[in-house]
């Protein structure tokens, strides 16, 4: 009898734990992206004390793999991703400014990995948090019109991200991926008044994407 209900109970932890396992494995994702920035920026140098913010948004697209490892109904997915965005702020108080201030800003792509913690609340349906860091590549102008001078700049930054998001399979081997993160990458550039530029970026990127399972 004992022996018997040992064999039960070990098979029922086992089915419990199975049954919860949707989220375990390989994925590949295709998204697209609603990208939103903000950026603030500060001269310094000892000519110009000037600060402003300029905004844009942008939809672009990107591609993402993971692998998920389920502990009962929490899962760990370290991600890799890469991002196009898109995004082209101009700051259009200053085209006859002094070629210190920025004109534009222009966020170009974004690849890194982060790491996703969630549960699953049903068989075919997750929710997560996850953090991370990411490089991005940009291209920054600080031009005047009244001088002529140009200050076009391309460079790339880490920041670190965090966000939530839900994931809903259709079947086990095709899902549904909605997610929004957020993150802030801080620059140095040097620009076309031979002074430096401070800027802070603020990148809010919401998800709508297919999961592949394999």
């Amino acid at each position: 009898m004992k022996k018997s209900l040992a064999i039960i109970l070990a098979a029922a932890t086992f089915y419990s734990s199975a049954a919860f396992a949707k989220t375990e494995g390989n994925y590949f994702g295709i998204n697209i992206l609603h990208v939103s920035a903000s950026h603030k920026y500060r001269v310094a140098d000892l000519t110009d004390s000037s600060r402003g913010k300029f905004d844009d948004s942008a939809i672009g697209f990107g591609a993402s793999y993971k692998h998920a490892f389920n502990f009962g109904k929490t899962f760990l997915a370290p991600e890799l991703f890469f991002d196009k965005l898109g995004t082209v702020a101009r700051d259009n108080t200053n085209q006859a400014a002094v070629a210190q201030q920025p004109s534009s800003m222009e966020l170009q792509y974004r690849y890194g990995a982060k790491l996703n913690l969630g549960y699953d609340l049903e068989d075919n349906l997750a929710a997560y948090v996850t953090a991370g860091t990411a490089n991005v590549g940009f291209q920054y102008n600080s031009e005047a019109a009244a001088s002529g001078t140009n200050g076009l700049k391309s460079n790339s930054t880490f920041g670190y991200l965090y966000g939530l998001g839900v994931t809903y399979k259709a079947n086990k081997d095709v899902g549904l991926n909605l997610e929004y993160n957020k993150q802030t990458i801080e620059s140095k550039i040097s620009n076309a008044g031979n002074g430096t530029n401070r800027l802070r970026s603020n990148i809010g990127v919401f998800k709508v994407g297919a999961v592949f399972a394999f």
